[in-house]
């Protein structure tokens, strides 16, 4: 396997060290086109994908930069593979994400609930630790799955670096689905003489 970047991925490694070296902004960084590389074509990204943004993320972690660029390019990335057309966001739109819960490990089970309701569904939870909220459409991890919310609003963290974050609470906010898991097929234990009713359940068992 060949593990050297491609042209394409070379040139996005220069121009983000170019823009970085000039002590870039968000906005430098957003008119180069380095925060949107992941939102699709179709929206008016670059519709990159991760190997593109590990380079451009490289880089900003290489200068210590206090950027958006992890929680934004992320979310794009998430909403280009899971998410459906009319959720995907252009070029310019705030996103981050809510994973970490009050008191849990990042690996543990989010406690957030979601349910459905009128057609949609709301989430229910506390996410901390949410970085760059000011504005930003969240994806919420919850226990059916991953949640997109508008701007729900937040109470201000300290952070070690400086960077903004904040703590979320979220009361049957409305939320869009992304993605979810997967429900096992039902299936039936049949006996060797099985009563009628109980035959057709072992027929669509045995065909599925």
């Amino acid at each position: 396997m060949d593990f050297n970047l491609d042209e394409t991925q070379r040139e996005l490694q220069r121009l983000a060290a170019e823009v970085l070296a000039k002590d870039a902004d968000e906005e430098r960084l957003s008119q180069a086109g380095l925060l949107s590389l992941c939102v699709p074509e179709e929206a008016g990204g670059a519709g990159l994908g991760p190997v593109e943004m590990a380079v451009v993320l490289r880089e900003v972690g290489a200068r210590a930069a206090a950027l958006p660029a992890l929680p934004l390019l992320a979310a794009q990335l998430i909403l280009a593979r899971h998410g459906a057309r009319d959720l995907q966001r252009p070029p310019g739109a705030r996103l981050t994400l809510a994973v970490r819960e009050p008191g849990a490990p990042l690996n543990a089970p989010p406690r957030t609930t979601a349910v459905r309701a009128q057609g949609g569904w709301t989430v229910t939870g506390r996410k901390t630790q949410v970085p760059y909220p000011d504005g930003a459409a969240v994806l919420v991890t919850a226990d059916e799955g991953l949640f997109l919310a508008e701007s729900p609003a937040g109470t201000p963290e300290h952070t070690s670096t400086g960077e903004p974050a904040a703590t979320i609470t979220l009361d049957a906010a409305p939320a869009e689905r992304i993605a979810g898991p997967r429900r096992p097929k039902t299936r039936y234990t049949c006996s060797r003489r099985p009563s009628p009713p109980r035959r057709a359940e072992c027929s669509r068992a045995r065909s599925s």
